[in-house]
């Protein structure tokens, strides 16, 4: 779990591209976990200062199966 924390603290210090547009609205405090179809981290909004969890997902729509079973899951 140790490795995969400083993997995400390295990816949102150095700016990876898939992050920038969740950086924008919100400040990434933790890394909560990983499951089967993404990643899950935890911050909070920019705007309102809500505490939030965000999974992002990793390729969602590269079959229709996994598609359904993931959005199912959200």
């Amino acid at each position: 779990a140790k490795n995969l924390r400083n993997s995400y603290q390295s990816k949102l210090k150095n700016g990876d591209p898939e992050w920038n547009s969740v950086k924008a609205k919100y400040n990434i405090t933790q890394f909560l976990g990983q499951g089967s179809y993404g990643d899950v981290v935890g911050g909070t909004c920019k705007k309102t200062g809500e505490s939030v969890a965000i999974k992002y997902v990793r390729n969602i729509f590269e079959n229709e199966y996994s598609t359904t079973k993931i959005l199912r899951e959200i």
